[in-house]
């Protein structure tokens, strides 16, 4: 392989920059995700779960068990 044999393209202009960029930018943005989800909870701002159970099921006043059990 001689040295006239092997060129380097002409300099690359801005649309080939800005179309890289385009097809890079959903990978960036997979990555961010995957860091931000795999991430721990910070516990101190958590929003404290309020669980209320409910009752037992009592019977209502206009319920004459026609409707079901």
């Amino acid at each position: 392989m001689d040295k006239t044999d092997f060129f380097l393209p002409p300099v690359t202009g801005i649309t080939e920059h800005l179309l890289f960029l385009a097809l890079l930018l959903p990978t960036f943005i997979l990555l961010a995700a995957v860091a931000v989800s795999l991430a721990q909870p910070d516990p101190s701002i958590a929003i404290p779960a309020s669980v209320q159970t409910a009752a037992a099921c009592e019977p209502c006043h206009w319920d004459d068990g026609v409707q079901g059990p």
